[in-house]
Parts: structure tokens; C-alpha cells; sequence
């Protein structure tokens, strides 16, 4: 047994609020990583695969501002928004937008890339040396105008969501899926980009790994030489040259690599990651969060697929992506009803054995006109919602209309989602005169994650006995332990504790979440073992978890796991050192481990980066307080209050410091604003 010296996570936490991380230098090896070759290369071979890729959405996920891949009208087009204009125009070969800056004036930018092609197409600036932002105003390629994304939203240069802020930042929130091999190379520094690239968009080796090895198997092949001998000096190969794929059916393989891309997670590195890597190792996958879905799991926010597709019963299945979308086209592989038809149909589909064979393209099924708009499939078990005001996408949990959940909890359904005139109460009385002994009344998703619901003793045991159904989604399984958390008693980690070896990687980290109220021997007790988890999600999550006991005494065969686990969790946050959000966390690891400076320095980066994020002001006026300086900390908070003059969280601050030294009237005043504030921050 040891103790872990505090000291040294101390250090690391410095280490990484300074931005001072560096890898370890890199062992002499006999044989080295592949090469990314580029598409051009693969073409040559597979003109089949190339031709079906050209001009997919993958194509044109990034272009060269240059034509013929500018859609939008630069023919000196005028754009105006509460206020605000824009002028869109060429400068020889270049495209132009001028637009308020990040300095509040009136500014020209030259066009470096333009994104996507259907159905909008949006635009990068420069604004620094590497900088890449996002425009909020896009082209509508289907209507041929220009539009704002966001515009309801009435934004400052100093606010974070302003078009030149943090969450705008193209290197950091974008660039690894829309573009093959990308490495963000972010100097803390001076907080600027360096990036790189193999190629713009998402070409053949963003799925299928760097292709170096591959041509080198195939120029051999092709001249009759030794093709093993070829690729012996490679790393991390199959027999072709490919990269080593994971182990697991085809639908394993395939989520994890669509899912990098195609779904709402945190990702743990800063770059792209290898091709054929685990999802969970690079990626935090978002659960079914109010705000992000509805209380049954339908979408909600931008959530993309994967969150989704995980609760379906397609997934339980077995289906993939590929069963549904062309890989290298992304186009569907039939129209309309014939998709589905493929396997629901009344002879079934002998790769899913367990589908009912029926006849479902049919009004005895729908009960609507035989192809109409409400016979189609997706019209009832994929409902669309549209995002960036122009891209309807839809839900792929393919659940059945569930009206009676709108009655109840107030969600969205197919039927009134298209029936516009009718109310809930109607579709739920149809569908259940439609089908008698359905699914109309039954337990849901939504009785187990309904955000009103009192988590008493009964609440809990019913939410923790669903979590540890292993027939229900994981998921979902995981969004419900997610929920208990809100029930803040040490009993519920105890109850849930077996969950901590459950199968499934969601599972086990919202398990380990729900041990943080547990006495400092069950912690170690409990989470120790995940420090050797094989996913890497996880393993940050227990390091995480336990940073309230590392002053506890540690086995000392856990030593290395622990400090192995700490090491990925604070690469984990260097990689994200440009996010505000990701200073917070530091700003919080620091203050765990009782450094006071390192934290504080945290807080103001993040107030630097978002000028706006009220919370990183309070922590710091806070800490100016807790320190013995209340003045200081009035003269942070108000500084604050001056960026964020809504922000009630500042004001109550800011009324407890004044408090706090005996000046009362003042101590009123702010109360009363908060409390205004608050009720105004409530109004819709």
C-alpha cells in the first residue's frame, strides 16, 4: 500500500492549465505507421468506389473556395439581419464577405473553404494566422438565398457563440470529420492553430486508414513481387496492408467507425483517430439528456444518429449502415417504401431471422392511402426534425407513434406532427381503436426518464431495475442511471454498484458516476478495478471519479493503472485546451486538489476564451474571497456582470460578498436584481 502524494497531480493539473503537455518522445521502431496517400491514389484501382464517392456529401464535406464548389451568390449580394449587413462579392478570383468582426467593426474576409453542398452551404474566414470560423450566415442551395443559422440569437464579439468566438472555431469543433487526417496542433501559448491535413474533405483512407501499406501490397501483387516482404516494414497491418480492424461483427465495426462522425459525443483527443480504432477510446457519447432528446428518446437538439439508432430495435437486430446507405455514394439503396421492404416484407429477410414476416407496405398497417404521404414508412417510425433552419433529418430509433406519450408527457408524435389540426387526445384514441393491444398505455422510455418525477425509494428501485435489464438499449440503461444521480443518496451507488461490470461502456461510466457520494474506502473499492478497464472513456471516468480519495491509501498493485489513468485523463484535457468548457474542468481539478492559483488561472482563461461564461467569473471572484481579498473579488464579479449583465448568478454573488462584509444595502440590492433576473432568464 501507498499514498498517492497529492503533490504530483498537482503538478500534472499545472502541467495542463499552463498548456505545457507535451507527448513523450516517440521509441525507435523496425517498423513504422502507413502514410496517407490520398483518394487520387486509390482511384487508380478502385474507380468504381471513387466514381460512386464523387460528389457525395462526404465529397463535399470541405472545398477550396474556388469554383465550381462556391455555390452561394457573390455577385455582390447584399444580406441584412437585425441591423446587420452583409456584402458578398469577388475580388478577382477570391470571394469576399464583408461583416462585423471580432473587433466590432466592419470587416473584409476572403472565403478560404466552403462546406457541403445540400441543402445549405456555409462558408470559413480566417481571422488569425490558422484560424478557421464558421459564418453564421449560409446559403440555402435549394431556395438560392442567403440566410442567418441562428436568428433569434443577438450576439456580441465578446460572447463565445458570437460567429468569431470558441464555439465557433472550425479546428476545434468540426475540422477531424470533415476532414481526412486532421491534426488541430494547438499552441496554448499563444492560442493559435497550426493545422494539417492529408486531404480537405472525407476521402477513401478517413474510413479505410492510411493507404501507404496497401499500395505498396498492390504494386507488388501487380509486379509479381513478394507482397508480405512489401509490407513488413509497416506497423499495425493486416495481410493487404489495411489497417488491423476491430474484432466484431460487421455492425460493430461499422458503428464504431460511422458513429466517430455521425453522433453528439465529447471527444477525449484532438485529432482524427485511426480508422479502425474504438469508438469509446476516442469519444464520450452524449446521453438521452433533456434538452438534447425527449423524455421517450426521440430527438430533440442536434444529436445526429448514433443516440438514436442505439435504442432501436434495428440495432438489437443486427442492422448496420450499410444495409440501409450506399458506403462510398451515402445515397439510399432503393426509393421510398422498397428500403424497408427489403426485410419487412412477408417472406422476412433471411439475415435477420428474427423479424415477423408480414405484410407491412399495406393500409392494413398504416391505415392511410395506399402511397400517400402517410403510407410512407418513414412518415410514422422516422418523423424528421429540421435543423439549421433548413436540413429536416430524421429520427433513427424507427419507434412506433407513441401519441399517448404526448397526453402524458407532453412529447412530440408522428400522427399530430403531420395532422396539424387534430389534437394528441384524437391520435392516441385512433391508434388505439387502430390497435387494440398495442403498445398504447404500456410502460416507456419516458416513464423512467421523465424530468418531473419525484426520485423516491420507489422511483429509485424501479430506475435501478430497468438499468440492469440487459434486454433494455444501453443506452438508455445508462441515461437512467444518469437520472439517478439526481437522487444524491450513497445507497443509490450501492445499489447499482454490480453495474460497474456491465458489458456495455455507457453503462459502466454512468455506474461509476453514481458512486461519487460513497464513503472514500467504497471508491477505491469500487472504482479501482475500472483503471484497467479496456475502453479509455471509462478508465478517464474512474480516474476522474476518484480524485476526491487520492489521499487515501492505494494498493500498490493499482499504482501504475492509477497514474497510467490519470496520464490519459490529463492528455484529455490538453488536447481540448482551447475550450472553455475544458478550462472549467481544469479550473475544478485544481480546486479538488486544493491549488488555488492553478485554479484561478483556469477560470480567467476560460472568462478569456468566453468572455460571457458567467460561471468562470463567479469561480473566480470566489476564490478572491475564499482568499481573504473581498474587494478583489466585488471588483472580478462586477467586471463580469459587465460582460454578462443578465447573468443572476453574478449578482447573487455578488450580493453574498457584500453581505459578507457587513454592507447590507448593497447586499439587498443585488439580491432583488438576481431575483428579477431570474424570473426574466425564466420567461419564454
Amino acid at each position: 500500500m501507498f499514498f498517492l502524494n497529492p503533490l504530483s497531480f498537482l503538478l500534472s493539473a499545472l502541467f495542463v492549465c499552463l498548456c505545457l503537455f507535451e507527448a513523450p518522445p516517440a521509441l525507435a521502431q523496425e517498423t513504422r505507421d502507413p502514410a496517407f496517400v490520398t483518394s487520387k491514389t486509390c482511384q487508380s484501382c478502385h474507380s468504381k468506389a471513387f466514381g460512386d464517392w464523387s460528389g457525395s456529401h462526404h465529397d463535399w464535406a470541405l472545398k477550396p473556395a474556388e469554383e465550381p464548389y462556391v455555390l452561394g451568390d457573390f455577385d455582390d449580394a447584399e444580406f441584412e439581419h437585425d441591423g446587420t449587413s452583409y456584402l458578398f462579392h469577388r475580388d478577382g478570383n477570391a470571394f469576399r464577405v464583408e461583416q462585423e468582426g471580432a473587433d466590432g467593426e466592419n470587416t473584409s474576409y476572403e472565403i478560404e473553404y466552403a462546406v457541403g453542398i445540400t441543402p445549405l452551404q456555409q462558408y470559413l474566414v480566417e481571422t488569425k494566422p490558422g484560424r478557421l470560423q464558421a459564418l453564421d450566415i449560409a446559403w440555402d442551395t435549394e431556395n438560392r438565398r442567403w440566410f442567418h443559422l441562428f436568428p433569434d440569437q443577438k450576439l456580441t464579439p465578446e460572447d463565445g457563440l458570437h460567429w468569431t468566438g470558441p464555439y465557433k472555431n472550425w479546428n476545434a469543433r468540426c475540422a477531424e470529420c470533415h476532414q481526412t487526417d486532421f491534426r488541430k496542433n494547438y499552441e496554448p501559448r499563444t492560442r493559435s492553430y497550426s493545422s494539417t491535413w492529408s486531404e480537405l474533405n472525407v476521402t477513401c483512407e478517413a474510413c479505410h486508414g492510411a493507404g501507404e501499406a496497401h499500395v505498396a501490397w498492390a504494386h507488388a501483387q501487380e509486379s509479381g513481387a513478394d507482397p508480405s516482404a512489401a509490407i513488413s516494414g509497416f506497423a499495425g497491418i493486416d495481410n493487404y496492408g489495411f489497417l488491423t480492424g476491430l474484432e466484431g461483427s460487421n455492425q460493430f465495426r461499422e458503428l464504431n467507425l460511422c458513429f466517430r462522425c455521425h453522433s453528439r459525443r465529447e471527444p477525449i483527443g484532438a485529432d482524427s483517430p485511426p480508422a479502425a480504432s474504438l469508438f469509446s477510446n476516442d469519444y464520450r457519447l452524449s446521453l438521452l439528456r433533456p434538452g438534447l432528446y425527449y423524455p421517450d428518446g426521440q430527438i430533440r437538439d442536434e444529436v445526429y444518429v448514433a443516440g438514436s439508432f442505439l435504442q432501436s430495435k434495428m440495432y438489437a437486430a443486427g442492422v448496420t449502415c450499410t444495409n440501409c446507405h450506399d458506403p462510398h455514394s451515402l445515397k439510399l439503396k432503393a426509393e421510398g417504401n422498397a428500403l424497408c421492404t427489403q426485410c419487412h416484407n412477408p417472406q422476412g429477410n433471411p439475415d435477420f431471422s428474427g423479424l415477423k414476416p408480414a405484410l407491412y407496405d399495406d393500409p392494413g398497417h398504416h391505415h392511410h392511402e395506399a402511397r400517400s404521404d402517410g403510407a410512407r414508412c418513414t412518415s410514422c417510425h422516422m418523423p424528421e426534425t429540421t435543423y439549421m433552419r433548413v436540413d429536416p433529418r430524421r429520427d433513427h430509433s424507427f419507434r412506433v407513434p407513441r401519441p399517448d406519450l404526448s397526453v402524458e408527457f407532453g412529447v412530440p408524435n408522428a400522427c399530430t406532427g403531420c395532422h396539424t389540426g387534430k389534437t394528441d387526445e384524437w391520435a392516441a384514441e385512433t391508434v388505439k381503436g387502430w390497435y387494440p393491444d398495442g403498445r398504447s398505455g404500456t410502460p416507456s422510455l419516458a416513464h423512467f426518464l421523465d424530468p418531473g418525477m419525484t426520485l423516491d425509494d420507489v422511483a429509485v428501485e424501479r430506475l435501478a431495475v430497468y438499468a440492469e435489464t440487459v434486454e433494455n438499449a444501453g443506452i438508455a440503461r445508462a441515461s437512467v442511471l444518469e437520472r439517478l444521480s439526481q437522487a444524491e443518496t450513497p445507497e443509490v451507488g450501492i445499489r447499482v454498484a454490480p453495474l460497474l461490470d456491465d458489458k456495455d461502456p455507457l453503462v459502466r461510466s454512468a455506474a461509476a458516476d453514481l458512486q461519487a457520494g460513497a464513503e472514500p474506502e467504497y471508491i477505491l473499492e469500487r472504482l479501482l478495478p475500472l483503471l484497467t478497464d479496456p475502453v479509455k472513456s471509462v478508465r478517464i471516468d474512474a480516474a476522474r471519479y476518484m480524485i476526491s480519495v487520492l489521499s487515501r491509501p492505494i494498493p500498490d498493485d493499482k499504482r501504475q493503472a492509477l497514474s497510467e489513468a490519470f496520464r490519459e485523463y490529463q492528455s484529455s484535457l490538453a488536447a481540448k485546451a482551447d475550450f472553455p468548457e475544458t478550462q472549467m474542468a481544469i479550473g475544478g481539478l485544481a480546486l479538488a486538489l486544493r491549488n488555488v492559483p492553478v485554479a484561478d488561472q483556469a477560470f480567467r482563461t476560460a472568462a478569456e476564451l468566453d468572455p460571457q461564461l458567467h460561471e468562470a467569473w463567479r469561480m473566480r471572484a470566489r476564490i478572491a474571497w475564499a482568499t481573504g481579498d473581498p474587494e478583489g473579488a466585488i471588483s472580478i464579479a462586477e467586471e463580469g456582470l459587465k460582460k454578462r449583465p443578465d447573468s443572476a448568478l453574478l449578482m447573487s454573488t455578488l450580493a453574498e460578498i457584500f453581505g459578507s462584509t457587513g454592507r447590507q444595502e448593497e447586499a439587498r440590492r443585488f439580491l432583488e436584481r438576481a431575483q428579477e433576473a431570474a424570473r426574466q432568464n425564466e420567461d419564454p
